[in-house]
Parts: structure tokens; C-alpha cells; sequence
């Protein structure tokens, strides 16, 4: 995969061609690579392994990456377990976690079963309400606190510096080589898109949140707009992406080494976990967010600059000159909370 990665982006060097590269789906890749499957098919043993996220659900990449993700690192890199069988279901998130350097045995997809008082479940917590674990299953603790309420709960469990360091130093040192080789962006625009598997997906167990996803919940109406004033303005050290289906290599990739992220209130401002310390988010957000306060938290927690630009409307348009004006001042000057 690295060899083709290589050759590949010596003849097509442009980072949007990469990007797409990039967007392969590694379940696909990884299924049809014959030494890793015969690893499985040798493996015997596998730990079954439970997500249960302090709210929302891990099909879903925000809660993924804090609940699911993050901690099953942190376990593999101090358990002396090697196999895992994934028995929570993480939706479209499969595909993340068979990029990941992990003997995973088997990972399981929605249940019918799993509610048993035929409700319907609004978060991972409700939905494995009745869920009864053998004695050699592992639940792993749920980082996903920073909501206001979790966030200054001292009785929730938080990821500590170090694990968080070896987490990212992890995912440093597996990244693909033809993922390595991108240029750096100093500025990103993150562009909220849909996912297909939300829609062809349904549980019927589930709230009807989960069925939707990206700009359906929310998008900046003027978005081709402010690329135009972006790119104007920065040139070549501005970037627009989407992020839906990409690896996670590749999202740690933007993420750390961006200066400046702007994107609206959604799961993509979770990969500020990625950026370097007195980097810059600035998140755009609507009415109905202004008092979630996830990635502030984040952003005080990683010791990054954080200020925001309101949205009258989910779908509305945003002030294009105030989203310029901070840009320009987080790379003018050092770390900003605002």
C-alpha cells in the first residue's frame, strides 16, 4: 500500500489528488490483503471489546474518536491482549479502525436485539442499557466529556496528558508514507458533506438523530463564498476540504499541521485533538450551539486558540469579513481565546 502511495503521488502531486487517494475505503483494502488475514485467521483468544460513550453514539465520528478510538489505543498499547472482537456497533466507523494497526477478529453491526423494551435509544448508554458483560469482556472508559456538564465533572473519567501523547505519537508513527508525503496546509476550511450510510442504514432502536448527518444538520449557506475570500486572501496556504470517508491518517495529517482550522460546530472540530499546542480553531456556530461548548473545552484542554464567529441559522450565511479578520489574527499572533 505504501509502494503504491509513493509511485502514486510522484505523478500526481496535488494534494486534492491525494486527498482522494486518501478517501479509499481501507475496510476494502485491508480485507484483500492476504498476510493481515491470515494474522486473523491464526489469532485465537480476541478480547470483546464494548464502547460505551458518555453521550451520543459511537457510530458517529466525534463520539468515535473520544469513545471508541482513543481509549482502545490507549488499551492496546498497555494491555497484553493482541486480538480484539469489537462488539459494539460503530457504524461507518469499521472502516477507521481497520486502518489501524490492530489484530481485530470480528467487529459487529447493528442490533435489533439490542433494546430490549422496544424504545427507542437516544445515546450508546440507553441502547446497551440492558447489556450484561462476561467476566473477560473489557469496557473501555469514554473520553467524549467535553461537554460544559462532563467537562468540569471531576467524576468523569478524563484521557490524561501522557496517554494522550502516546496516542498521538501512535498515530504519528503508523501514518502511510503516501500520506506523510502531503505538503502541509497552513489554513483549513473544513466543508460539512453527507454520508450515504446514515440514510441506507436505519435502527430501528435508534432516536431519528442518527439517520442524519453533516450539512444536513447544519451548513454555512455563503460556504462557496468564503473559499472564494479564503483563497483570495491566503493563496496556497489555504485549503477547503471534507473530511466524510477519509482516513485517519489522513485527517491527523491536516489537523497537525494546520495553524488555523475553521469549521462550524460538527465532528470534524474533534480532530483539534490532533493540532500542535498555540494553533488556532475558529468555530463557526449557529444559535441552537451557543451553549455547547465541546470544542472550546477541547481547545482549552489541548492549549489551543479558540474564538468564534456566530450563525444567525443552521443554514444560514455567516459575516465573511469577521471569519477573515480572525484568521488573520491567529497567524499574526500567539495563542487567542476568545
Amino acid at each position: 500500500l505504501e509502494e503504491y502511495g509513493s509511485s502514486h503521488y510522484q505523478q500526481h502531486s496535488t494534494h486534492s489528488t491525494i486527498k482522494r487517494f486518501a478517501e479509499t475505503s481501507f475496510a476494502a483494502v485491508v480485507s484483500s490483503f492476504s498476510p493481515f488475514k491470515r494474522q486473523r485467521s491464526q489469532s485465537g483468544g480476541a478480547v470483546s471489546i464494548y464502547f460505551l460513550c458518555n453521550e451520543g453514539s459511537v457510530t458517529h465520528y466525534y463520539h468515535f474518536l473520544f469513545g471508541a478510538l482513543m481509549p482502545l489505543i490507549e488499551y492496546h498499547l498497555s494491555s497484553k491482549f493482541s486480538a480484539f472482537s469489537i462488539m459494539t456497533d460503530i457504524g461507518p466507523m469499521k472502516s477507521i479502525l481497520c486502518e489501524m494497526p490492530f489484530n481485530i477478529v470480528k467487529i459487529c453491526g447493528p442490533s435489533e436485539e439490542l433494546n430490549s423494551q422496544n424504545r427507542k435509544a437516544h445515546d450508546d448508554k440507553s441502547a446497551y442499557a440492558t447489556l450484561q458483560l462476561e467476566a473477560t469482556d473489557v469496557k473501555l472508559p469514554a473520553y467524549d466529556s467535553f461537554a460544559q456538564n462532563l467537562f468540569e465533572d471531576s467524576y468523569v473519567p478524563k484521557m490524561s496528558s501522557r496517554s494522550r501523547k502516546q496516542a498521538l505519537s501512535f498515530l504519528a508513527n503508523n501514518i502511510p508514507l503516501y500520506i506523510a508525503s502531503i505538503a502541509p496546509v497552513k489554513i483549513i476550511l473544513i466543508e460539512r458533506k453527507t454520508d450515504s450510510y446514515y440514510q441506507e442504514v436505519k435502527d430501528p432502536n435508534r432516536s431519528d438523530i442518527y439517520s442524519t448527518n453533516g450539512s444536513q444538520r447544519r451548513c454555512i449557506g455563503n460556504h462557496s463564498m468564503l473559499v472564494t475570500a479564503l483563497a483570495s486572501r491566503f493563496g496556497r496556504d489555504f485549503e477547503n476540504i471534507s473530511l466524510e470517508r477519509t482516513s485517519i491518517f489522513y485527517q491527523y495529517q491536516i489537523f497537525h499541521s494546520a495553524t488555523v482550522v475553521v469549521a462550524q460546530h460538527g465532528a470534524a472540530l474533534a480532530n483539534a485533538f490532533f493540532m500542535r499546542e498555540k494553533t488556532n480553531i475558529i468555530e463557526i456556530s449557529p444559535n441552537e450551539c451557543r451553549d455547547r461548548y465541546h470544542f472550546r473545552n477541547l481547545a482549552t484542554e489541548c492549549k489551543l486558540g479558540y474564538s468564534v464567529v456566530y450563525q444567525e441559522e443552521e443554514h444560514g450565511n455567516i459575516d465573511i469579513p469577521l471569519v477573515l479578520q480572525h484568521v488573520e489574527r491567529c497567524i499574526s499572533s500567539k495563542l487567542e481565546v476568545s
